[in-house]
């Protein structure tokens, strides 16, 4: 019954996302890391012109890192642009540059926790599989546990409701859901499960499993760190020495402070330090 309600409203509300139109694993993959913790409308043209400059696999394991990372600019967590080109250069060396549909395979790769790789699986290969975000999971915990349920729990329950042969749909039907009327303030009028809904006969449709809470972005040491990346990205060899990128340090910090964001951006294979020197890595 849930199925059919959910698919019927897919039916007229699905979102036209480019990424949806395409099974390319690759393609997939780099719509993925986009996608996480960050919003589609900023993801959608970032995604267009990734795949325009590197357009297979291929061409991304042979770019350097600093060229991914000066293309991922606007998205935020440059981690993610690392590990896209050591996911890239690890399936050249290790699987032929065929990106595997297996989920220990996937698995072993940069970048790839549980989440991503039934994400490959499902809308790569066509796989029948549960991919769980905050958003079905906030559809589940309302429907089935009043807004409260273990990861466990919902996780079974999203594999048991898979529609047979409909992985793809069903999965994109949630997430669209989850995203439109089951979001953090439900918009429960317009909802078709209410009659279904543990949480909305219970009066609880509030209550859902939460992502955890961004802290401040503007003056936390994140922000610094990106200010470093953006700083770099200005130079044509993505370099600047290292007084040059000191001048970043609001007089309120120390020399000390400053130094551990350089040394975590160091650590995090980020930046690369020679002599007097940093660098986006080479």
């Amino acid at each position: 019954m849930i199925q059919t309600i959910i698919l019927d409203w897919y039916k007229t509300n699905k979102r036209n996302l480019p990424w949806r139109h395409t099974t390319n694993p690759y393609h997939i993959l780099v719509s993925e890391m986009m996608l996480q913790q960050t919003q589609v409308d900023r993801v959608i043209p970032k995604y267009k012109h990734f795949l325009q400059t590197f357009p297979t696999l291929q061409a991304l394991a042979n770019t350097s890192p600093a060229e991914v990372i000066n293309e991922w600019a606007g998205l935020g967590y440059n981690r993610r642009a690392l590990y896209l080109h050591k996911f890239a250069r690890a399936v050249v060396d290790k699987f032929a540059g065929k990106i595997p549909d297996n989920r220990e395979q996937l698995m072993t790769l940069p970048g790839i926790g549980p989440y991503t790789s039934q994400a490959i699986r499902c809308f790569a290969f066509g796989k029948d599989v549960e991919v769980v975000d905050i958003n079905i999971k906030r559809i589940y915990s309302r429907i089935f546990f009043r807004g409260e349920g273990s990861g466990q729990e919902l996780q079974n329950i999203a594999r048991h409701l898979i529609p047979t042969g409909k992985g793809v749909e069903w999965n994109n039907a949630l997430m669209d859901f989850g995203s439109m009327v089951c979001t953090d303030v439900p918009k429960c009028t317009s909802c078709p499960l209410t009659e279904q809904c543990s949480a909305y006969k219970a009066g609880t449709p509030e209550k859902y499993v939460k992502p955890k809470q961004q802290s401040k972005f503007i003056g936390s040491n994140r922000y610094y760190r990106s200010l470093v990346i953006k700083e770099l990205r200005k130079d044509k060899e993505f370099s600047s020495s290292i007084i040059g990128i000191k001048k970043l340090k609001p007089k309120e910090k120390t020399d000390e402070w400053f130094n551990t964001i350089i040394e975590s951006l160091e650590n995090d294979g980020l930046i690369v330090r020679k002599n007097d020197t940093l660098s986006l890595p080479k």
